[in-house]
């Protein structure tokens, strides 16, 4: 299968369709095309939620009604089970509103779209919920992060989705922007169901611990730019030559687990 690839590039997703490569003088290999890129911030542990703008492309004018009720086209907090002071990510997708919270955190809404990712560093069990307010009414929805175990692939959310987790790997031999020196690096495929037809990759890198130790990270994907289907290979940039890190990276609602760096081989 033909492989994609994409990286956070400095705090930044920059995705790239590896459909030939160019060879360099320097016997580096660069994508021939970057379809597109979205800017953000790199975001580390700060116990306490963080919001980050919203990437969905919506159609505003279908969400400006103002007598439909409010449509939750997409809500996922991922991983759905963690350690404690680990990464929660919530994505929404939501239409036909005026507002949106998350356990009261006020998301990012305009035109009739409330769309985007909060982080969140759950201590405990904790029930995450929705609600979306609108004109032509009010609808919520939740879901429970389990904090103390993983359970790394429940029932798939949305029904028909289907990922394969090939490995983490380090991703070498690429000019400095795209990767300076060797990368943490996950290799993975995926079917979704449509709709919705994309959903969003996240990943979040610990450093310094083989064992996802919440000590210090970094969050891939900060805007929750969506992904199709197809055989992909995602990596993170800003902190490249690390062997003792790990990650724990999520598609939906499955989860890879926490995956080490430590022995991990060179991407394909």
């Amino acid at each position: 299968m033909k492989r994609h690839r994409a990286n956070q590039y400095a705090g930044a997703l920059c995705l790239a369709v590896v459909a030939s490569w160019s060879f360099l003088p320097s016997r580096t290999r660069a994508p021939r095309a970057v379809h597109r890129s979205y800017q953000s911030l790199d975001r580390y542990n700060t116990g306490r939620p963080d919001l980050i703008k919203a990437a969905f492309q919506q159609d505003s004018a279908a969400g400006s009604s103002s007598d439909v009720a409010p449509v939750i086209n997409y809500f996922n907090v991922a991983p759905a089970s963690t350690l404690p002071g680990q990464a929660a990510i919530a994505t929404i997708s939501v239409s036909n509103v005026t507002a949106a919270t998350i356990n009261g955190i006020i998301a990012s809404c305009s035109g009739g779209i409330c769309a985007g990712t909060m982080l969140f560093y759950p201590g405990s069990t904790t029930n995450y919920v929705l609600d979306a307010t609108g004109t032509g009414g009010n609808m919520s929805a939740s879901q429970q992060v389990e904090v103390g175990k993983y359970q790394r692939n429940p029932a798939a959310s949305p029904t028909g989705l289907q990922v394969t987790w090939n490995g983490a790997c380090w991703l070498k031999g690429y000019p400095k922007s795209f990767c300076n020196g060797a990368c943490q690096g996950m290799d993975f495929t995926v079917a979704i169901p449509n709709p919705p037809s994309q959903l969003p990759l996240e990943g979040t890198l610990y450093l310094g611990s083989t064992t996802c130790n919440p000590s210090e990270q970094d969050n891939l994907n900060d805007f929750g730019s969506p992904t199709g289907s197809g055989g992909w290979i995602f990596w993170f940039t800003h902190h490249p030559n690390r062997k003792k890190s790990s990650a724990i990276w999520t598609f939906g609602n499955q989860s890879s687990g926490c995956v080490s760096y430590a022995n991990a081989p060179d991407c394909p």
